[in-house]
């Protein structure tokens, strides 16, 4: 294959795995309603589709990094050496404003992906801790300042630093 032809392939798969990254951002924020609404079931399904996506994902990435290989064959270089910069660096300027483009469109979307799984994580530990003082609760052990931000974290703190939960078996 030539530079050209390796390079349209490279483009292809990276416009591919854009659009999964979108569709990872969209069952995000899904899950986001979801856990905000106590919905199992939704997060359940969020959950499944978003497994479908990351093995798509992992599929495109198998073949990306055989696109790899060739640009490292073809160029004569490590095949550590290759990055989508590095192919950037040596392509012609009409298709590495656009591969640059799809490139930045990347980064962005897996930091908003990385930004709204945090956001997750914190709902779901405040739902966990929610579920924990319940129980403090229920079984008469003290809690104190139950407050929680906005910003998904609490600001409780348990009596005595322990955690009380009895399991029923």
């Amino acid at each position: 294959m030539s530079i050209n032809e390796l390079t349209e392939s490279l483009v292809k798969i990276l416009e591919f795995e854009n659009g999964i990254y979108i569709d990872l951002i969209n069952v995000a924020n899904d899950k986001t309603n979801y856990i905000v609404a106590n919905d199992i079931e939704g997060l359940d399904t969020c959950t499944f589709r978003e497994q479908q996506l990351i093995a798509k994902l992992k599929r495109s990435g198998e073949l990306r990094e055989k696109v790899f290989a060739m640009f490292s064959a073809r160029l004569n270089v490590s095949m550590s050496d290759i990055t989508v910069k590095f192919i950037i660096s040596k392509i012609g300027t009409k298709t590495s404003s656009s591969l640059s483009t799809l490139y930045g469109q990347l980064i962005n979307n897996a930091s908003e992906l990385k930004r709204l799984g945090n956001l997750n994580l914190k709902l779901l530990n405040n739902a966990s801790e929610y579920v924990d003082f319940s129980i403090n609760v229920m079984t008469g052990s003290s809690v104190q300042n139950n407050n929680y931000s906005n910003k998904g974290y609490s600001s409780y703190s348990h009596n005595n630093n322990k955690r009380h939960f009895v399991a029923a078996t």
